[in-house]
């Protein structure tokens, strides 16, 4: 290493150096390490020379051997990164890049240069990385440290080109910040799809439901669905549908099966009424007495009057045309909306796939917060598409799918929020001109 340390300038390289420089400059860019911090390091180890060799090391783990190279190996060192020549330009430099990589990828130390240095020269467990102390450090290297800042004229510089980790080039176990990792092209495309598919997952499953709900009602008795049109039928077509909870509060029952929804018609268009007791000859046949009325059809007791009628005007079909249009929506709307539930069902399916492509590709980028996010959207919606096999309860389907919704949003706001200011106004105007383009001329 040169003894006087002075800051990094290309002008003052000579050619030989330059054309090092230019060649490890490529090879970094190509690797995703930032230059600017690396070509700095290679000329305080060496000067930018490969063929260079440091003194002779007299005393310690590496006595009598010789540093030697572009990036300063010892023949041990070396011989454990696969550098089977140290003075070999390629293999020098390749091992070096491997290294710097290597360090990225250790949490504790990631993108900063200081660690990832004191990696370089003092090893990676050394006390700067694992606790944070600093003055724990050797002194020569707290004064390798001073020395690079030095060298690169101030603050040491990101180890990497792009300072997101989300740089595809630099692998890192670390998951990046929130709001890292697409371009704005990306973004707008992702955040749109990520909206769509929790849209389509919260409606699929409401849809979903709603199929579900008209499957019961023509093939299991006693479904909330199916005793509700028992119900409709039972009060004849001078009515529209009364709701079953409706019916539970105006009778003061509870109806789970036919039975109770018959029982509950009878107190609506009111019920005989009989006597307590009644008198019936003892069996002597010398005179009377009373007895309680337990089975009036059976003992034979007339009906004294009749029980109020409950009010349910409010549900009687209107007289004349009005009535025949209530009558007509009335029975075409369970079609419709059957229909309209069956079909959009299979939005949950689809959306399912969409947002296990999405969690794919945001991975794939490194955008490991909304790739998670995408992933419990499909996860969520797998549950709310459930729901149309009976599988899961209603109200277990429904907050699925409203929760696959909000994880759309969510992503969406996130790509958003990235946006620099004109990016956000791109995507405004691009979106007028979507909307106007399908706007009939003769409305604009």
């Amino acid at each position: 290493m040169a003894d006087e340390v002075t800051p990094f300038d290309l002008s003052k390289l000579n050619r030989t150096q330059l054309y090092v420089a230019e060649v490890l400059t490529k090879k970094l860019q190509h690797e995703g390490l930032n230059p600017d911090l690396f070509v700095p390091l290679a000329f305080h180890e060496s000067g930018l020379r490969p063929n260079a060799e440091g003194p002779e090391i007299q005393s310690g783990q590496f006595k009598g051997q010789k540093a030697q190279g572009l990036f300063q190996y010892v023949p041990d060192v070396a011989k454990e990164k696969g550098i089977t020549d140290p003075l070999d330009f390629d293999q020098n430099m390749n091992g070096a890049i491997k290294d710097f990589k290597a360090h990225i990828q250790n949490p504790k130390i990631g993108l900063d240069s200081s660690k990832l240095l004191s990696a370089w020269n003092a090893g990676p467990h050394n006390s700067y990385i694992t606790k944070d102390d600093l003055t724990g450090l050797p002194d020569e290297t707290l004064k390798y440290l001073k020395n690079m800042h030095d060298r690169v004229g101030g603050e040491l510089p990101s180890p990497i080109v792009n300072t997101s980790v989300n740089d595809s080039r630099v692998e890192t176990t670390q998951a990046p910040p929130p709001f890292s990792g697409l371009t704005p092209q990306q973004a707008i495309t992702q955040g749109l799809i990520g909206a769509k598919t929790g849209a389509e997952l919260g409606l699929g499953a409401q849809a979903a439901l709603g199929s579900k709900h008209y499957i019961e009602s023509l093939f299991a008795p006693d479904s909330p669905a199916s005793l509700q049109r028992y119900a409709n039928k039972q009060l004849g077509d001078k009515y529209l549908n009364v709701p079953l909870k409706e019916l539970e509060k105006l009778t003061d029952r509870t109806i789970v099966a036919q039975h109770d929804v018959q029982e509950a018609i009878k107190d609506i268009h009111g019920r005989p009424t009989y006597p307590n007791f009644t008198r019936v000859q003892n069996p002597s046949g010398i005179g009377y007495k009373q007895v309680p009325v337990v089975d009036p059809v059976a003992q034979g007791i007339a009906p004294t009057g009749m029980s109020p009628r409950i009010d349910i005007s409010k549900y009687e079909v209107a007289p004349g045309f009005r009535g025949t249009v209530q009558k007509t929506v009335q029975g075409a709307l369970p079609i419709l909306k059957g229909m309209a539930r069956t079909a959009g069902s299979a939005l949950g399916g689809a959306g399912v796939l969409m947002s296990a492509e999405d969690a794919i590709e945001r991975l794939r980028d490194k955008d490991y917060t909304g790739g998670g996010l995408s992933a419990l959207g499909a996860g969520l919606g797998g549950l709310a598409t459930a729901g149309v096999a009976g599988l899961l309860a209603p109200e277990i389907a429904t907050a699925a799918g409203v929760g696959a919704l909000g994880a759309g949003l969510y992503n969406a706001g996130r790509d958003l929020y990235r946006m620099s200011p004109d990016e956000r106004q791109q995507l405004l105007d691009k979106t007028k001109a979507n909307l106007q383009s399908i706007i009939p001329d003769s409305f604009k």
